[in-house]
């Protein structure tokens, strides 16, 4: 298969996995799978714990093959790195806690692994996302069939060999698909007891369908279209900054960022005016260099955002700022506020995954939440004032998997994360996200 780099379009080859090969793969993993799980929890956690050094000791070639394969900037590439360094310490150094049985009467709650996970990964964060859900799979006592995004095929690779390079890893307990998205279809309709997936809602949804069959569990991350609350009483310039600095970082392409904000009337045009500033000095280019902002992925997804742009356009927007993909060679689209905007604008409605944010008045941070609440999704949201008490009113009514003060996003490690309504099924990064990968069993009359 062909991969493309996003920021200078060259273009190289990779050798696809067989998809006859996948039911094979399977096979082999549930007999890996048998041989992990005889070790215990700390025998395996003591082995996956070596993971986080290997992280560190390649974080060269690592970062180098995110930037490579997506276009992140290098310097968030690192900072991805980092983040399942913590991920890691963190699921080994809680999960003997996490799994212990537990007393409940005269019974006995034991977590018990499910068997072989597929999980199904994007490209937006294609080493820390896939890592939420290989590294507690492992633990647990599962074996994984990883299928990576197309667009991030290298660091994907990169992933399960050096898994793969840990002493006391059997073989074949964590392989790697290579291909499309039917690769990603042919895991689903395979021989696995569960599946976890990250990516949009529409293809969620047609995992969801192909599970069915089968009763596979499932986990699924899915997208959204998260509202910032902006009250009359918020510090304007560090709420804009932040609001416009969440939308756009990784170019706009994360599931909870910023994807419209609500301000209040009294407080619309000083909002506004700072949001433009902050848009226009966000730096734009090659991800190898010191920048806020590379390219997005790929062709089909700088055309998305343009289809979203001009769609606005069309109904009454106006461009404050951006607009307009980059010239040249590359996959690049600069942070773009949008106001005049209206309710049948497709930016309203759907996801656009682009560095696009649409600012609205609101008459009180009530109709903000009603007009927060307005959509099929629900993963995270975010309300910006001084008043505490105000934020807790607002933080309990906005109907979201996350929802913050001041802050907007994915909370700390050890806080599950995941969706309401459309937004996804289940949680990750978390005790709720380990034992999500085990079988519960009672047990009873000992």
């Amino acid at each position: 298969m062909k991969l493309i780099n996003p920021a200078t379009e060259e273009v190289t080859e990779i050798e696809e996995t067989s998809l006859n090969s996948i039911p094979e793969m399977c096979e082999k993993a549930r007999l890996a799978q048998k041989i992990w799980a005889a070790n215990s929890i700390d025998e395996r956690i003591k082995i996956i714990s070596n993971f986080s050094k290997l992280l560190s000791d390649n974080k060269k070639t690592l970062s180098a093959a995110i930037t490579e394969d997506m276009g992140k900037p290098i310097a968030s590439s690192l900072k991805e790195i980092e983040a399942v360094n913590g991920y890691v310490e963190y699921f080994c150094d809680n999960a003997k806690t996490w799994l212990a049985n537990e007393e409940v009467e005269s019974c006995v709650i034991a977590y018990q692994p499910k068997g072989v996970i597929g999980i199904i990964s994007p490209w937006n964060y294609p080493l820390s996302v896939p890592n939420s859900s290989i590294v507690p799979s492992l633990i647990a006592g599962n074996a994984v069939i990883f299928k990576p995004s197309e667009h991030g095929i290298r660091i994907g690779g990169k992933i399960v060999e050096l898994i793969n390079s840990i002493p006391g890893i059997p073989q074949n307990l964590c392989q790697v698909i290579i291909g499309g998205k039917e690769y990603g279809k042919a895991l689903v309709q395979s021989d696995v007891d569960m599946i976890a997936f990250t990516g949009s809602t529409a293809a969620g949804k047609h995992i969801m369908e192909s599970s069915a069959s089968k009763l596979h569990n499932i986990i699924l991350e899915l997208g959204g279209l998260d509202a910032a609350i902006v009250c009359d009483d918020a510090d304007i310039e560090k709420s804009a900054e932040s609001i416009v600095k969440n939308n756009a970082y990784n170019s706009g392409q994360t599931c909870c960022a910023i994807k419209r904000v609500f301000v209040d009337e009294k407080v619309y045009d000083n909002f506004v005016v700072a949001a433009k500033n902050i848009a226009s000095d966000l730096s734009v280019g090659n991800p190898k260099e010191d920048v806020f902002m590379g390219p997005v992925v790929a062709k089909f997804q700088l055309e998305k955002i343009e289809r979203f742009v001009n769609d606005a356009i069309t109904k009454g927007a106006k461009v404050e700022t951006g607009g307009s993909r980059n010239e040249g060679t590359g996959f690049f689209f600069p942070p773009t506020i949008l106001t005049q905007v209206n309710d049948d604008m497709e930016i309203m409605n759907d996801e656009p995954f682009g560095p696009i944010l649409p600012i609205i008045p609101v008459k009180n941070w009530e109709e903000g939440i009603d007009k927060a609440n307005s959509t099929r999704y629900g993963l995270a949201g975010s309300v910006w004032t001084e008043d505490k008490e105000k934020a807790k009113k607002v933080l309990e009514k906005i109907e979201v998997g996350v929802a913050g003060h001041n802050c907007h996003g994915v909370g700390p490690v050890g806080t599950p994360f995941g969706g309401v309504k459309q937004s996804g099924i289940g949680r990750v990064r978390s005790r709720d996200g380990m034992r999500a990968f085990c079988n519960t069993k009672v047990i009873m009359g000992l």
